[in-house]
């Protein structure tokens, strides 16, 4: 999740339910022994279920839907080792969005075929990713 988290960074969490979840929040959840805080890019609703899929901010790639009963809750405020601890406002804050948005369009470039076309856009989204990230924080 760099750079909107770092490794350490103390997160406060709070309990929601998914359908209270919006694209550009940070939700966290367990996977065995690891703590996991990616931004929510989309969740689907199924037959079985709502299923969320995230994204961490500087990953080229989405994780597979999850089902939201996973989920623990998402990040309302952090606080860095040489910063003092800051809210996330996420649904009031445009730039969370922004965020989600150009993680969303990462992904897409992704599967452009010519290959300099390719690391040109995921180049650029990822200077633009970067950008928000330091705005939001």
């Amino acid at each position: 999740m760099l750079p909107a988290l770092a490794p350490g960074d103390k997160l406060q969490v709070r309990a929601a339910s998914a359908p209270e979840l919006r694209r550009g929040d940070i939700v966290l959840r367990r996977i065995g022994e690891n703590w996991i805080a990616h931004r929510l890019i989309r969740s689907i609703s199924s037959g079985e279920g709502i299923m969320l899929v995230t994204k961490g901010d500087n990953s080229l790639i989405a994780e597979s839907p999850w089902a939201a009963p996973h989920y623990v809750g998402v990040v309302v405020s952090v606080e860095g080792a040489r910063s003092a601890p800051h809210r996330l406002s996420a649904r009031l804050n445009w730039s969370a969005s922004l965020i989600a948005c150009l993680s969303r369009s990462q992904l897409a470039a992704a599967r452009i075929k010519p290959n300099i076309l390719r690391r040109l856009i995921i180049k650029a989204s990822r200077a633009c990713l970067q950008v928000a990230a330091g705005l939001a924080a």
